[in-house]
């Protein structure tokens, strides 16, 4: 076999192995975009929504610390800082919710004035 024959030869087969490369690659590369990155991303979104909702139940029944102007929530091994004041954000929650604390707590001041006059009843109902 000559020289060029050699090289002609060895051009030939380098041609089918990078054919055949860019087949598998392309294969592969669906299989990733098809297969299995669906699934990342629903469970990355998942993880995120997950995380985040358990952020604000905790933040909300005061499972939280404050650093400097951050309120700080554990999360296992992750931590959460969430960069608002913590004076701005329990006053924008209590602006939007104000409507429902207020009658939440007439509610329960109602409440426990009926309860107070009952046990007054019962304690001069004696005499």
């Amino acid at each position: 076999m000559t020289n060029e024959q050699q090289e002609a030869f060895l051009a030939e087969k380098l041609k089918e192995f990078t054919d055949k490369m860019a087949e598998v690659a392309k294969e592969v590369i669906t299989d990733v975009y098809c297969d299995y990155l669906p699934h990342v991303m629903a469970d990355t979104e998942s993880n995120v929504c997950f995380k985040t909702s358990s952020a604000i139940e905790d933040i909300l029944s005061g499972k939280f610390t404050v650093d400097g102007d951050c309120l700080v929530v554990s999360q296992g091994t992750v931590r959460v800082y969430l960069g608002n004041n913590y004076y701005n954000l329990a006053t924008n929650i209590y602006k939007n919710a104000k409507d429902k604390i207020e009658n939440q707590t007439i509610k329960e001041l109602e409440t426990k004035i009926q309860s107070l006059n009952r046990q007054l009843q019962e304690a001069y109902s004696c005499y």
